[in-house]
């Protein structure tokens, strides 16, 4: 391919993107996101500069930088101070990606699925030592809990549990809304955000709950995902526990040495 055509192809795939106006960063990162899957498509794998971006998306270069360096932290893109920005194009055929902060829904919908959530419960509970520690509950404290079922096609896929403190919900635990991620329930039922999570994956069999709401045999060996959500002020705000059906949902992570 001659230069001229693919600088053709870059300026294209940019102009059909439209000027940003509310929510820059995440809406930055979306048409970021898009712009890298089609120039891969077509066999294009640099982004154009910085200033292209800005201009054309019409928001600042720190917002257009940030949005890639997100994109750089899932493994999507390399950037090469004086060279420029560089898809990286294995990384764009992998399942699920760990490092994007992706609710199940669209981790699922994402690898051609039809998604679809489903509320099971919401409940009050004393969890068990290893999640208190994590929230920093006092004796006795209880947590809010939220059960939830993802499903692949109506094929049950996650099964999680929120478990959000119930000294730090805005209203009592018969009242809360339990929303379509774990990311909106505490938006919507405690104060702050969650600024960022730290995932441990942990060995797990499917014990009786498991088997009746997946479909999968008791003892079955499962992937445990255990969330933990911190806030602005980087005090914990939630725990989630996800099991994971892997057949249907397999998690890939990309690690990067040279950017």
């Amino acid at each position: 391919m001659t230069q001229p055509r693919t600088q053709s192809r870059r300026r294209q795939a940019l102009n059909d993107q439209q000027p940003i106006m509310v929510d820059a960063y995440h809406q930055v990162k979306a048409r970021l996101n898009d712009l890298v899957e089609r120039l891969a498509a077509e066999g294009e794998y640099r982004l154009p500069a910085e200033d292209q971006l800005s201009s054309t998306l019409g928001v600042s270069r720190p917002t257009v930088r940030s949005a890639l360096l997100s994109l750089q932290k899932e493994g999507k893109v390399s950037r090469f101070h004086g060279r420029g920005t560089f898809i990286n194009k294995y990384a764009l055929t992998m399942g699920a990606n760990l490092a994007e902060d992706l609710p199940f829904v669209d981790l699922i919908a994402n690898l051609g699925y039809t998604a679809t959530l489903r509320t099971l419960a919401i409940g009050e509970v004393t969890p068990e030592a290893e999640i208190a520690a994590k929230l920093d509950l006092e004796e006795g404290g209880t947590t809010c809990t939220v059960d939830r079922i993802f499903e692949a096609d109506g094929r049950p896929a996650v099964l999680s549990r929120d478990y959000v403190p119930v000294s730090r919900l805005l209203r009592p635990v018969e009242q809360v809304t339990a929303e379509d991620s774990t990311f909106a329930f505490v938006e919507r039922n405690v104060p702050g955000r969650i600024q960022y999570s730290i995932a441990d994956l942990v060995p797990a069999a499917a014990d009786e709950r498991t088997s009746e709401h997946l479909g999968v045999p008791a003892g079955r060996p499962m992937l445990l995902i255990r969330h933990l959500h911190l806030d602005e002020k980087q005090e914990p705000v939630a725990v989630t526990d996800a099991l994971v059906d892997d057949e249907i949902l397999r998690f890939s992570i990309v690690r990067t040495y040279l950017d």
